[in-house]
């Protein structure tokens, strides 16, 4: 009995160990205090997922997870494909739009409005703009559907690759 209660002590110990916590946060993130009161703000969130775990999804959508790249390193991309009069201006357009997408996208998944999906439409959208040269106009249709899908204008079903772009390759 002994063994087993120790075996999970350890087991939990470990689990709280990869949450994030205020004092690990890295300095490559937007400021925790934002995400803190994002995190305050939404109760039907808390009743459901501790501000731990919400600080630690925030941080995936950052720096990315399972071989998946983070916003930061999409932001990146991004900036390196723009000339370089637009990429001030770009880099300020996407980490405001980092900010608002991470808020909602980190919450647990049954109260989230942006889940996986939606983040990589719009990235997929996002890489089309830049082919097609369409950035900036592709910023003003994403800004307005995810305030749209935040106030409940917008349904996220909705939410596809050909609302922003006809997929040439549909068979």
């Amino acid at each position: 009995m002994y063994l087993k209660f120790v075996a999970i002590f350890s087991l939990i110990i470990f689990l709280s160990s990869c949450v994030s916590s205020p004092s690990s946060w890295p300095d490559t993130l937007p400021k925790v205090s934002t995400f803190q009161a994002n995190w305050k703000q939404d109760v039907a969130n808390q009743s459901i997922q501790n501000e731990g775990e919400y600080l630690l999804w925030v941080q995936r959508f950052y720096e990315g997870f399972n071989a998946v790249p983070g916003w930061i390193d999409m932001t990146r991309q991004v900036l390196t494909r723009l000339p370089e009069e637009e990429r001030a201006v770009a880099s300020e357009q996407l980490a405001a739009l980092g900010l608002k997408i991470s808020g909602e996208w980190a919450k647990d998944n049954s109260v989230r409005l942006i889940d996986t999906s939606t983040v990589a439409t719009w990235r997929d959208a996002l890489q089309e703009s830049l082919s097609r040269m369409e950035f900036a106009s592709y910023l003003v249709l994403l800004n307005q559907d995810l305030a749209a899908l935040l106030g409940g204008a917008l349904a996220p079903e909705t939410i596809n690759f050909e609302r922003y772009y006809t997929d040439e390759f549909d068979l």
